[in-house]
């Protein structure tokens, strides 16, 4: 069935001027735009946003002083609950890391900080989320996240041993953090791959070798773009190999570890 679009917005364009007509002048303003992308959950965040004028945000900042610019004789202002902490770091991962005091923002006069801009802001687009009593094994107030010990040593030095008699005594999980970091990384390059794929639709493949008769690579696919950030990506590989829910033990040996990661 073909689906059309123009129609659509024409349809959607009466309907919405018939309710500004219906609700007069005296009504005050009527109508937002707002964006339909992203996940259901954003989308009902953002209408939420813009037609609750109790659903919880961060404070106007033009209206409250930051830490920032404050003199040292003044106190500081009040920290939330997380206090030093970056909130969305903890909330989302597990891992207690300290925020930047250059990333800040209020709520109900209290500060936030947080350990980058896109932690910051993803606290500001709901706040809800990270100010809540208890959020999967997130809670307040605060408690120390599971144990997490990485023990190194040279080869031979009895490293796999030593980590199966702690886990054995304690109950915690091994990881190997070379082998984990690994596999993650070529699970994320595989999923970039078959989401180009995906993008770019169907194509016939590339003619086989004449001497080979293999069919070479396709590099529209194979090979990221220019602009892909390596080291974000392996930020993220590493952070992600770590169950924010379980105390491990790591093995964090590196030897042998290649060049090319992703």
């Amino acid at each position: 069935m073909h689906y059309n679009w123009e129609q659509e917005v024409e349809k959607a364009n009466k309907i919405f001027t018939v309710a500004k007509e219906g609700a007069g002048e005296d009504k005050g303003d009527i109508g937002a735009e707002i964006s339909a992308t992203g996940s259901i959950d954003d989308v009902c965040i953002r209408i939420r946003m813009n037609i609750d004028p109790f659903y919880l945000r961060v404070d106007n900042p033009d209206e409250n002083r930051a830490n920032a610019d404050l003199g040292e004789e003044d106190r500081r202002l009040p920290k939330s609950d997380f206090g030093d902490y970056c909130p969305v770091t903890y909330v989302n991962s597990g891992f207690m890391q300290k925020g930047n005091p250059e990333m800040e923002v209020t709520v109900f006069g209290k500060t936030y900080t947080f350990a980058g801009e896109k932690e910051m802001e993803e606290f500001k687009f709901n706040p809800t989320k990270f100010m809540i009593v208890k959020n999967g094994a997130a809670s307040l107030p605060l408690a120390p996240p599971a144990p997490k010990v990485m023990v190194l040593g040279v080869k031979g030095a009895g490293i796999t041993t030593q980590i199966n008699n702690i886990c054995s005594k304690y109950k915690l999980e091994s990881l190997n953090l070379k082998e984990a970091f690994l596999q993650k990384l070529a699970d994320m390059k595989q999923e970039r791959r078959r989401r180009r794929l995906l993008n770019r639709g169907f194509r016939p493949p590339l003619p086989a070798d004449e001497e080979t008769g293999e069919v070479p690579p396709d590099p529209e696919i194979n090979d990221d773009p220019e602009d892909f950030d390596k080291e974000a990506n392996e930020r993220e590989a590493f952070r992600s190999v770590f169950d924010k829910n379980k105390g491990l033990v790591i093995d964090g040996t590196w030897n042998g570890f290649p060049e090319e990661t992703v």
